[in-house]
């Protein structure tokens, strides 16, 4: 599948490997047979460690969901770390949010093309697909933008809103310029992309005059 070594233990393992295939052909393209010829098992291992189908895509998307949070909560804490917030350390953290953000999904890239896919899914009001972006990831993201707005740096802005627009723009892009879900985007594509996700954040935040090149 091009990707790194997986986990020794089978259930794991299991979810590794769905994971990306869940990314390439989707909820509704995967069969379990698949998936199993995949991994070299058999149907009944796997159903032995996730119960369903659906089970195992939720367990899949987590998996996604919880590096976004990791990169949150690390925005969170550079955040808690200054004493006196101003818009030129707001935009420093900004920056280095949307690094953190590249790099993670530049390492795990099946994770874009797997959110496109569970948005769209998602979308149909399916109620045993829905496994949500999952608190607490919002709240933090409210916490920083509402110290920011203490400060007078920016107005109200709904961090829902806003991360459902990056996320659609990030991801979107690294899905419409890659093969398959395993391939990393190319550094020149990176960059391009970094230029992009910048413009949107800072642009959302009207603090497009703190753009640095």
């Amino acid at each position: 599948m091009g990707r790194t070594a997986l986990a020794s233990d089978p259930k794991t393992r299991i979810v590794e490997v769905a994971e990306v295939m869940f990314a390439n052909y989707g909820f509704d393209g995967l069969t379990t047979r698949e998936l199993a010829d995949e991994l070299g098992l058999n149907i009944a291992t796997i159903h032995y460690h996730y119960g369903s189908k659906q089970e195992l895509y939720k367990a899949a998307v987590s998996r996604s969901f919880t590096r976004q949070r990791a990169t949150v909560q690390r925005l969170l804490e550079r955040c808690e770390e200054i004493d006196k917030l101003t818009p030129e350390t707001f935009a420093v953290l900004l920056d280095s949010f949307i690094d953190d953000l590249l790099q993670t999904t530049n390492e795990h890239p099946w994770a874009a093309r797997l959110f496109v896919r569970w948005a769209l899914t998602h979308g149909r009001g399916d109620p045993l697909l829905d496994v949500g972006p999952g608190d607490p990831v919002m709240p933090l993201l409210q916490d920083v933008l509402d110290r920011a707005k203490a400060e007078d740096i920016i107005d109200h802005v709904d961090a829902t809103v806003l991360t459902t627009g990056l996320a659609w723009a990030g991801y979107g892009y690294f899905a419409s310029h890659t093969k398959d879900a395993t391939e990393c985007l190319e550094m020149e594509d990176l960059e391009a992309l970094r230029s992009q996700l910048r413009k949107y954040l800072f642009g959302s935040l009207n603090l497009t005059h703190l753009l640095q090149t």
